[in-house]
């Protein structure tokens, strides 16, 4: 027996050694003590020798004692603990037990025989668990499916269990001791000598564990064939020096049986599928339809290795697309059955009205496969008293019944024509980091690229218009969100700007069949970018706020006149009622050169008036121009904006505009009495302005929309009047400076916003 001693105190170690030398004089029990000083020194002393038992003063242990005991049987998970502590308290003892210890002695009752008796007890458990897990270890070994082999460094076979005597015909008493590459040699593989490759096994000894991916085909037991997979790990003493390998034969017969037994009757089903009238489908469990019958490929008028779902899907008329995604997709989150009406272009170019029916496809262990689906041309009359075949609605939980299902449709068709253009529609697959699986070919095309271009980058980056918030809130939600009429820009700038289109996007959680979220899908839907009536209410807009503007400037002018005394001498009253006119009144200028610039920015290229320039001194003089307002309000300004420094190329009016449209949002959505900071930090690249205020703060849900047209703050709307133009206008400022707008802020813990510019050689 081995025992190590853990005290800092050579006399309690002494005593403890007089102890055991005294006792194990009288047994026939050989035994070896060693003394740790430290718990450093316990820690190298477990990990470098096998100990039976650690006798560990509770001085040792820390301020938290299951850190230490952690440690211990980390290095040493076969050694029993007794904890020699100076508490008499059977309360603290049942708590070290709890995190570790298997006994535990107050320094007060420490004797010769009950230490003696402690160890012999917590030493005769610890050989008791040992023949416990053997037993089970044993137990597992015989029974397993899997094949086992056990090899020492020297690749000979220490064990061998039943499945691999079933598997390769060989009985343990045969291997036993011999090199298993001598015995692979003897075994033969569709005409060729079976090989397990040795680096396997001395990658899985150096790296700690290695699986080795590729299936191998044996022929054994009189031409029964097996699949198995290998999977590699190192064997460790008590000490973790590696010792041999375990190598784990993973019995993948049944599995391929059943895959090819799968195969066959999806062959099977497809072959009866495309010879029947009745239009059919088959789909993932994504949504994703990866087969179609015979029927309908005559239907749309095209070669079966040219359909995929995203040129079936754009010949969908594009009223219907929306609407349709939306039944599709809730019967794919809820595994059920659906119906969808809707018009789909033939091959004569004409409009005809699909009555379409899916039926849930479930696996043996009731994993979602996907969906099966019957679909029928009810034609123009739009006669919806199709009969739904009962069988329809029930799961489909194997591909026999999918067979059997099929075998039972029948066709039904009446004509109907109407016309409309295509728009090219698509589905995206991204991963939980929102990098591109899969890229639709026909929008691709649309934007001048390749899928293989696009897979791999990230789809907020590739598509700038759908942020990463907005994506991480489709995951967060955990359900669909939308996006309409989204500017889409691509191709090289020219001296007109790059080319755009505009999309309609639906973005929902993409799952396995297991139900975990996997990623994430986006549907993109080109939709026309303004109809002659929406250009029309533009145009007149655009009208309307020009014509305001000039009235407008000239009653502040004329404010400003009677407010200097150019007329006469006015009263205090007067005055007050002359400041909240003119007040007024540059609120609503604001509001239209808002509405101005907005239009100057959505439907032409910015003519930006590019200078040299100091970014804070902007940002101050902005500061000193509503500082009236802040007072006002008994709101406490803060500003760290140096003279001279933050230097820009900007547009000085633009830049001003945004600053402003900030600080002016910060005064009015903070209370009375609260604070306001603004402050300037720059590197070599790149210059920012933060503006934070102790406001009402902006809900964690409406982050992702507040630099959107139109958008204002559900809470903050009842506390100041405004377009929701404001924040827009600074976005598409910023964008066309190259640089960024960005706000952090919590629901009532107020709001912080910033601007960054580049400097430019």
């Amino acid at each position: 027996m081995k025992v190590l001693v853990a005290t800092v105190e050579q006399k309690q170690f002494d005593d403890i050694l007089n102890m055991l030398e005294n006792s194990f004089q009288e047994s026939t029990t050989s035994f070896f003590v060693d003394h740790a000083l430290s718990p450093r020194d316990c820690l190298i002393k477990l990990r470098n020798d096998n100990f039976d038992v650690v006798i560990l003063d509770s001085s040792l242990t820390g301020e938290d004692p299951s850190k230490a005991l952690a440690k211990i049987h980390s290095a040493a998970p076969r050694s029993s603990i007794i904890i020699i502590s100076e508490s008499q308290s059977e309360g603290e003892a049942l708590e070290l037990i709890r995190l570790g210890a298997q006994d535990v002695i107050s320094q007060s009752q420490l004797s010769r025989s009950e230490l003696i008796k402690t160890i012999y007890r917590v030493y005769e458990r610890s050989l008791a668990n040992v023949q416990v897990l053997s037993q089970a270890s044993d137990l597992i070994l015989k029974n397993t499916f899997d094949g086992i082999v056990v090899l020492d460094l020297q690749n000979r076979i220490m064990l061998w269990n039943h499945a691999m005597e079933r598997m390769f015909n060989y009985k343990h008493q045969e291997v036993l001791g011999k090199v298993l590459s001598d015995i692979l040699a003897n075994i033969v593989v569709s005409y060729e000598t079976f090989d397990i490759d040795e680096m396997n096994i001395e990658i899985a000894r150096t790296l700690q564990g290695y699986s080795f991916v590729g299936q191998n085909k044996m022929l054994v037991n009189k031409g029964q064939t097996y699949h198995f997979q290998p999977y590699y790990s190192p064997l460790h003493s008590r000490s973790k020096r590696v010792v041999g390998t375990m190598i784990i034969f993973r019995d993948m017969t049944e599995k391929i049986r059943n895959a090819l037994e799968i195969s066959g009757y999806r062959e099977s089903t497809k072959q009866l599928a495309n010879s029947i009238s009745k239009m059919i489908f088959i789909s993932d469990s994504d949504g994703s339809r990866k087969y179609f019958n015979k029927a309908w490929l005559d239907f749309i008028g095209i070669e079966s290795n040219s359909l995929n779902y995203d040129t079936w899907l754009s010949n969908m008329h594009p009223q219907d697309k929306a609407k349709t995604q939306s039944v599709w997709q809730q019967a794919i989150s809820e595994r059920a059955a659906f119906n969808a009406e809707y018009r789909m272009k033939r091959n004569d170019n004409s409009y005809r009205t699909i009555m379409e029916s899916g039926t849930p496809l479930f696996g043996d262990e009731n994993e979602f496969l996907g969906h099966l689906g019957f679909c029928t041309d009810i034609g123009e009359s739009g006669v919806t008293n199709y009969r739904q075949d009962s069988q329809q609605n029930q799961k489909i939980s194997s591909p026999k019944l999918v067979f059997e299902t099929i075998s039972r449709s029948s066709a039904r068709a009446e004509e109907s024509v109407s016309t409309m253009d295509n728009s090219p529609i698509g589905v995206w697959k991204l991963d939980t980091n929102f990098v591109i699986t899969k890229a639709p070919p026909a929008v691709v095309d649309q934007l001048g690229l390749k899928p293989g271009d696009l897979v791999g980058k990230a789809f907020y980056e590739v598509v700038p218009a759908v942020s990463k918030e907005f994506l991480q809130m489709v995951l967060a939600k955990q359900e669909t969100l939308q996006l309409n009429g989204q500017k889409i820009e691509y191709g090289e700038a020219n001296g007109n700007g790059r080319k755009h289109v505009f999309w309609d996007l639906a973005a929902w959680p993409l799952k396995d069949k297991y139900k975990q979220v996997i990623g994430v899908c986006i549907s993109t839907m080109e939709v026309e970018e303004k109809n002659v009536s929406d250009k029309q209410k533009e145009d007149f807009v655009a009208t309307l706020v020009h014509d305001l503007k000039t009235p407008l400037i000239g009653a502040d002018k004329t404010l400003e006149l009677l407010m200097d005394g150019t007329i006469g001498d006015m009263d205090k009253s007067q005055s007050e009622v002359l400041t909240m006119l003119r007040r007024s009144n540059q609120g609503i200028l604001r509001m239209v050169q808002n509405l101005i610039e907005v239009n100057r920015y959505d439907f032409s290229k910015p003519d930006l008036a590019l200078e040299s320039t100091f970014a804070f001194d902007i940002a101050a003089d902005c500061v000193e121009e509503l500082s009236v307002l802040a007072s006002q309000r008994n709101i406490e300004l803060t500003v760290e904006l140096p003279r001279n420094h933050g230097s820009v190329t900007a547009d000085v009016f633009a830049i001003r505009r945004v600053i402003l449209n900030l600080l002016d949002n910060a005064i009015k959505f903070t209370p009375q009495g609260g604070s306001i900071k603004i402050w300037g930090e720059e590197t070599p690249n790149v210059v920012s302005i933060f503006v934070k205020d102790s406001g009402i703060g902006i809900a964690e849900e409406e982050l992702p929309f507040m630099f959107e047209r139109f958008w204002r703050s559900q809470k903050g709307k009842g506390q100041a009047v405004g377009t929701g133009l404001g924040l827009y206008l600074c976005k598409q400022i910023m964008d066309a400076h190259e640089g960024e707008i960005n706000a952090v802020s919590k629901e009532g813990g107020g709001t912080t916003m910033s601007i960054s510019l580049p400097r430019r050689s």
